[in-house]
């Protein structure tokens, strides 16, 4: 789901990377209209043209008021921009910590799988203990019992002076 996120989030800061492009080029285009009504209103006031002067003003007031609001779209899309930029790079620094939690957490399942296996063999060596126990303690006993014969049998021999 991260990855998703972090995907989506990048296509995001291409995409408002080629509106702020789309905007410049608005602008300039915007720019040469003007230029170009300009010229064309120049030529109305000189030929005294009426209805071609009026039409120039009204062409020049709507182009002016769009250079004004791509200017103004041009000074809000970079900072939309940088803040797309820090949610990309925050996205991704997310992915590599979950990365790294997930990584940690097998590693932490590994070592839960080696401490259940060294318990279960604990296990099995407790279990196993009291049968020692008490064969050392049946060894230990005939030991005994064969040591005391043995001291019985050597004071029965008496070595000559």
């Amino acid at each position: 789901m991260t990855s998703s996120n972090a995907s989506v989030v990048e296509c995001g800061g291409e995409i408002i990377g080629a509106t702020v492009c789309t905007l410049a080029d608005i602008n300039t285009s915007s720019s040469r209209i003007s230029d170009i009504i300009g010229t064309t209103d120049g030529i109305a006031l000189q030929t005294n043209i009426l209805a071609s002067n009026a039409v120039a003003r009204g062409i020049k007031e709507l182009i002016g008021t769009s250079i004004e609001q791509v200017e103004s779209g041009m000074r809000v899309v970079p900072d939309a921009g940088g803040t797309i930029g820090q949610i990309v790079e925050v996205s991704r620094r997310m992915r590599e910590r979950l990365g790294d939690v997930a990584t940690a957490a097998r590693k932490v399942t590994a070592g839960v799988a080696q401490t259940a296996r060294s318990v279960q063999e604990l296990d099995s060596v407790t279990q196993q203990e009291p049968t020692l126990v008490e064969q050392t303690a049946a060894a230990t006993c005939r030991l005994r019992d064969q040591g005391q014969s043995s001291a019985a049998q050597l004071l029965r021999f008496r070595l000559p002076v």
